[in-house]
This record gives structure tokens, C-alpha cells and sequence, in this order.
């Protein structure tokens, strides 16, 4: 039997298309998707603005009763906190979606030697999430801002609102339950500036492979 070079090389260029069109198909998702937590994010932002204002009007006795406002500051901080878990959840899940990008850049260029693909992949992760870089840098000093004056806020509603904490073992437990979820989300935030130093990610890796098996 005789063995049709030309064709088994129609075949094969075929396969390589169509593995070359998914992938680049699923990278456009994969922006888009980043574009669409972005947007997502800022509305998230702006949904902090009137928990503010509750915290700010429960010290107004006209407005709030002073046997509702401590629950209406431990809610609103409890809000805010949860809000701010939200953004960080939407940046880290972006990440994700580069360090997927990052993968099918790097089985582009290693198999197929295309070395034109720039937006969000791994030059973007650099620029953008890496240590370096007037973006990075300015990042991280909007995260410290607003980070020490909202726990600073905590603590002085926290005194403020001793005796309600200690008047019961229910209402204790409200701030244990708040300083336990800060320390978890403090953790979670230096284990992704650890990633940011290492400049390594198994997201990335795990896709390399999953692509290549």
C-alpha cells in the first residue's frame, strides 16, 4: 500500500488549524470574560458608597434608634467587607483567566511559532499583576489606602460599641466571627502577593499540561 505523503500532510495541516482556531476561539472568550469582571467589579465598588452613608446615619439618634445602630454599623462593615472580598475575588478570578492565556500563548509559540499574541497574556501578567511597574505599584498603594483607614474605621466603631459586644456572648461572637474573616482575608491577600514575588503560577502550568496531554 502505497503511503500519500501529500495527504497525511493536508491532514495533519487541518488538525493544526483547527487546534490553532479553538484555541485563539477560547482566548477572545477568555478577554472577554476579564473585560466583563472589570465592569462587574466597578459596579461592586460603587455598591460601597451607600453602606458608608447607613454606618455614617446610624450615629444620628433622629434617624436610627440607639438600640438598632449598633446591629446597622456591624452590618454595613460586615457588608463592606464582604464587597471588598468580592473585587479581590474578581481580580484573582481574572488572574486565573490570564494564567489560562498565558498557557495557550506558550503552546502557540512552542509548537506552532506564533509569537504575536500580546493583549492579556504574558506580557500583560507581567505589566499588570507583577511587582514592577508604575500600574503595580500604584495598585497596591490604592490597596493600603484604603485598607488601613477601613480597619481603622473598625476599631473605632468597635470601641465605640464596647458594652454592646460585651453585653452578650451572641454579640462577642459577632466580632470574633469579623476578626476572623479579616485575618482569613488578610492570608488569602499575601498569598496571591507571594504568587505576584514568585512570578510563578500552577494555574498556568496545569493548563500547559492539560493542552499538551
Amino acid at each position: 500500500m502505497e503511503f500519500d505523503n501529500t495527504k497525511d500532510f493536508n491532514i495533519i495541516y487541518e488538525v493544526d488549524m483547527t487546534n490553532v482556531k479553538i484555541l485563539l476561539e477560547q482566548r477572545k472568550i477568555l478577554v472577554d470574560n476579564i473585560k466583563e469582571l472589570n465592569g462587574n467589579m466597578f459596579k461592586v465598588i460603587i455598591a460601597v458608597i451607600p453602606c458608608f452613608i447607613s454606618m455614617i446615619l446610624s450615629y444620628y439618634k433622629l434617624i436610627v434608634p440607639t438600640k438598632y445602630a449598633s446591629y446597622i454599623r456591624f452590618a454595613a462593615i460586615e457588608i463592606i467587607l464582604i464587597l471588598a472580598m468580592t473585587v479581590s475575588a474578581f481580580l484573582f478570578n481574572a488572574n486565573i483567566y490570564r494564567d489560562y492565556i498565558s498557557a495557550i500563548d506558550r503552546h502557540l509559540y512552542t509548537k506552532y511559532n506564533i509569537s504575536s499574541l500580546i493583549y492579556e497574556g504574558e506580557l500583560s501578567k507581567i505589566h499588570i499583576t507583577g511587582t514592577k511597574g508604575t500600574f503595580p505599584l500604584i495598585t497596591t498603594l490604592i490597596s493600603f489606602s484604603v485598607a488601613i483607614p477601613f480597619l481603622v474605621v473598625i476599631v473605632i466603631v468597635f470601641i465605640n460599641d464596647l458594652n454592646f459586644y460585651i453585653s452578650s456572648i451572641c454579640h462577642f461572637s459577632l466580632i470574633l466571627f469579623l476578626i476572623a474573616q479579616i485575618s482569613c482575608y488578610g492570608i488569602l491577600i499575601l498569598k496571591n502577593h507571594e504568587r505576584k514575588i514568585g512570578k510563578y503560577s500552577k494555574v498556568s502550568e496545569d493548563c500547559y499540561d492539560y493542552i499538551n496531554r
